[in-house]
């Protein structure tokens, strides 16, 4: 069964990220509460990272057996024209491969034409040869893990060669710094959607405790004591919290339990 669709598309806009640090586009993720000004937040990551376009897609299942499908795109886009009429996002490999690897995928025309192509389907493989032949030879997709299965991906592409697609370690530094942000902006998305009902609570009155002190910058052991549980039982608490919220990490879990509202900033 298809999936229903929902789309958003922006306009194209060249900001100015002369002295815009990632942390002050972070403050507009927190504070958006349109569409508009979380596309505003992404133009300012793309401008300052060299690429030409961005697409964002979300999907969850609506119902148990069925599942809908938020695009959103920059602007208007021959290739997201086509990709939308042809039912790509069915067969996009980029989807499957970040899905499966759960790591950004940095995908060129190079790369493809070397080895990708081997390992895609006949349907896949359409997909990668109409991009190329609309003019796309780079794409950076970063993809998306949350709560309730929601799963998502955010990706850059470009029509000319960066260094972004080359195997340099150089570039790692700036992969990290866009996986990070990815990361805000669904957590962001799925705020401004409304797709969590506001008595939608993934973690427990403990759970919350637990990672509320964390935040507040105590050490496990401290937690421990404050709560009068086991170190253990601390630990235990917060890989729960850590699987139900997808987080890499306990940073991270802090960071999106914050923007899901389950604990308060400090």
């Amino acid at each position: 069964m298809l999936p229903t669709i929902t789309s958003y598309t922006g306009k194209k806009c060249t900001p100015k990220v002369d002295n815009v640090s990632n942390s002050d586009i972070e403050l507009q993720l927190v504070g958006a509460k349109t569409l508009s000004e979380l596309h505003n937040a992404c133009s300012l990551v793309r401008e300052k990272n060299g690429f030409d376009i961005f697409t964002i897609m979300l999907r969850g299942n609506a119902t148990k057996n069925h599942s809908s499908l938020f695009m959103s795109r920059e602007y208007h886009f021959g290739f997201t024209d086509h990709y939308l009429k042809s039912k790509y996002y069915l067969c996009d490999p980029g989807i499957r491969l970040a899905n499966e690897t759960k790591q950004p995928l940095i995908w060129s025309s190079e790369y493809y034409f070397r080895s990708l192509r081997n390992d895609l389907s006949t349907s896949e493989g359409s997909v990668l040869s109409d991009a190329i032949d609309f003019g796309m030879r780079g794409v950076c997709i970063f993809p998306f893990f949350g709560p309730h299965g929601i799963t998502g991906l955010l990706r850059f592409s470009n029509d000319h060669y960066l260094d972004i697609y080359s195997e340099k370690l150089s570039v790692r530094p700036v992969i990290q710094e866009l996986a990070r942000f990815s990361e805000f902006l669904f957590v962001a998305l799925v705020r401004i959607l409304g797709i969590f009902s506001s008595d939608s609570h993934p973690l427990s009155t403990r759970e919350k405790d637990v990672l509320s002190y964390i935040a507040f910058g105590k050490q496990p052991i401290a937690v421990a004591e404050i709560l009068r549980i086991s170190e253990h039982t601390v630990t235990n608490h917060l890989r729960t919290i850590r699987s139900k919220l997808s987080a890499r990490n306990t940073a991270h879990a802090v960071a999106k339990a914050v923007w899901l509202n389950e604990i308060q900033p400090f």
